[in-house]
């Protein structure tokens, strides 16, 4: 067999590997291509860069987490989130995001939190005879006492107290 042959079936399966580790992205890069979309829009309208940057700066961003595993909302995610209010041109999109999506990858911490008390903290405030003598916009509007109980609504709100894209 000549040098060249040798060396040509030597190198093939070399050259082969990493032509694809060059040419196909890595699953953060995938990741990173989903979200861009997103990301450039969101430049282009000059909207939630602080967002962008938090996400950018995240563990979930490391973690290969993009825009759409937490913005889309799950099948199992209560009617609200899916009728949540969205001005995204993909009308996927919620603004809101569920505790379901986040029990994709946290299944523990929220079955944890749907044992707990926080869980029912919407319903005590709710329950409280003054509430409804309360101003809506303190209440439904989540200042005031319903600041701290949103916790409790829409099936548990993780970002009312984990910041919602840096964690």
């Amino acid at each position: 067999m000549s040098k060249v042959k040798f060396f040509a079936l030597a190198f093939l399966p070399i050259l082969i590997i990493s032509s694809f580790i060059l040419i196909y992205p890595s699953k953060t890069d995938a990741v990173k291509l989903n979200s861009k979309e997103c990301v450039d829009c969101h430049v282009s309208k000059k909207i939630t860069a602080s967002a962008i940057r938090d996400w950018q700066l995240s563990k979930h961003y490391e973690a290969e987490v993009g825009c759409a595993d937490c913005h889309i909302p799950v099948k199992e995610a209560v009617k609200e989130i899916h009728e949540s209010k969205s001005n995204c041109e993909d009308k996927r999109v919620r603004r809101l995001v569920s505790p379901k999506n986040c029990a994709q990858c946290h299944e523990d911490k929220v079955n944890e939190f749907e044992r707990g008390k926080h869980a029912l903290a919407w319903v005590a405030m709710m329950a409280m005879p003054t509430t409804k003598d309360q101003p809506s916009v303190l209440i439904e509007g989540e200042k005031g006492c319903g600041g701290c109980h949103r916790i409790g609504r829409d099936e548990g709100k993780c970002d009312a107290c984990h910041t919602r894209h840096r964690f």
